[in-house]
């Protein structure tokens, strides 16, 4: 019997000091896993405080975006509205320039003359620029001797 029990004995001894090892790499295990958590946790804390920086300036650029809309859409209505006044302006001139008289232009052996004076004496007699422009001698006779009543319109090429 003491021989059976010292086999009892020597086995729980083994068993105890499996049980122990075991405990003692599993206490290792636990700190590691609590300096894993630790890290884990700091970690999180440092990317939850950088969610609320970026939410934050999310934020500051939402409103930086709907200031820029705001300042968009004015500008448009702004811009139709002179779009209007120009197009309004645009009328008006083309209104205006039928009502311009027409430029008095004579035409001679190829080149275009235009009267400088809505009348002048000549050799005694009063001529206007509507007798110029519809008496081709007339005409002639003006450019022959370089009459300051009429001039060379130059054309462009």
């Amino acid at each position: 019997m003491a021989g059976k029990q010292q086999d009892t004995t020597d086995t729980n001894s083994g068993e105890l000091v499996s049980v122990k090892t075991e405990n003692l790499a599993l206490k290792k295990e636990l700190e590691a896993l609590k300096a894993e958590n630790l890290s884990l946790n700091s970690d999180l804390q440092g990317l939850l405080s950088k969610n609320s920086s970026m939410l934050e300036r999310l934020k500051e650029l939402q409103l930086a975006n709907t200031t820029l809309d705001t300042e968009l859409t004015n500008l448009q209505v702004e811009s139709d509205a002179k779009t209007i006044v120009i197009a309004t302006l645009e009328a008006e001139l083309a209104k205006q320039a039928e009502s311009l008289p027409k430029p008095q232009i004579a035409t001679l052996g190829g080149k275009k003359y235009r009267p400088t004076m809505p009348a002048f004496n000549w050799k005694g007699t009063i001529y206007t620029s509507k007798d110029v422009l519809e008496n081709e001698t007339l005409l002639a006779q003006l450019v022959e001797m370089k009459s300051g009543a009429i001039e060379e319109i130059q054309t462009e090429e």
